[in-house]
């Protein structure tokens, strides 16, 4: 089996005994989030099958977080950036929100995000499985945008997301800069969600430039205290405990996705998903 046994370098949070099981509690992925049933009400809605995989985790993690935020309603207006084959704009159609879909132009894409991982119009992200053709050309609509230069007309927006996409900008600062730059994307009292890749190996090296970057906890609280002191409200980084058994296993090259990829070693080090809220104040 492709798989290694893995312990962190850094401790996480407590196991508290006797805590109910509360679904996303924790900034990063772990398998008590699979197995509450919110996780698989919320792959019902997908039209997913739920399985142990981080990606899946960090569509239902922005989608909880969304909903903890009263952001689900009819005529909210929604950005994603890096959007990929999302399922998630055609899911938000369906509901009555109003979608800006953005990816990176070609001549950009090819330079820091690795593999075909990209969408140059609305065919990608339509899912018939979700939404009417009618309703989703309605309210998704799609264009290009460089992560690392946001065009200043994306204003005005209830929330804002991306999946696993910052930690391909070219560098653990560009990354950091795109999440404070799209906060300006927000209406007041809007949310940014943004999941990437977490360093569970270590808090002092990591992959810093490149086609694919590792943020580690020290990175992250750098990020965090810079967006509250801009005035931001930020959920605490919350690292999850190894509380089950599939906590503790690494998915290895060549990688076995289809059983437990909840963590997995790339270059080197041991990496999960992990996820930002962020809040901009109320005038």
């Amino acid at each position: 089996m492709p798989y290694k046994l893995f312990s962190k370098s850094f401790p996480g949070s407590p196991i508290v005994p006797g805590l109910p099981l509360l679904p996303f509690q924790y900034s990063t992925c772990n398998a008590g989030d699979f197995i509450h049933p919110e996780f698989a009400a919320i792959c019902s809605n997908l039209k997913i099958i739920p399985r142990f995989h981080r990606k899946q985790w960090e569509w239902v993690y922005i989608i909880h977080h969304l909903g903890k935020n009263g952001l689900l309603e009819e005529g909210k207006k929604g950005l994603v950036f890096g959007v990929g084959s999302e399922r998630l704009p055609s899911f938000f159609a369906s509901r009555g929100l109003i979608i800006t879909a953005t990816d990176a132009p070609q001549e950009i894409a090819k330079e820091w995000r690795p593999g075909n991982q990209r969408s140059d119009s609305l065919d990608g992200i339509f899912y018939s499985d979700l939404v009417d053709k009618q309703i989703f050309s309605r309210n998704v609509s799609f264009r290009f945008a460089n992560m690392n230069n946001i065009p200043d007309d994306l204003n005005g927006f209830d929330f804002c997301w991306s999946s696993c996409c910052f930690e391909h900008l070219g560098s653990l600062q560009n990354g950091a800069d795109f999440v404070l730059n799209s906060l300006n994307t927000l209406r007041p009292g809007g949310v940014a969600i943004h999941t990437t890749e977490f360093n569970l190996s270590s808090n002092t090296d990591t992959l810093s430039k490149g086609a694919t970057v590792i943020y580690r906890k020290v990175d992250l609280e750098k990020l965090i205290e810079k967006a509250r002191s801009m005035g931001f409200f930020v959920e605490g980084l919350n690292i999850a405990p190894d509380s089950y058994y599939l906590d503790n296993y690494v998915d290895v090259p060549p990688y076995a996705q289809q059983n437990c990829h909840l963590k997995l070693e790339l270059a080197g080090y041991v990496s999960t998903s992990v996820g930002l809220v962020i809040k901009r104040p109320v005038l």
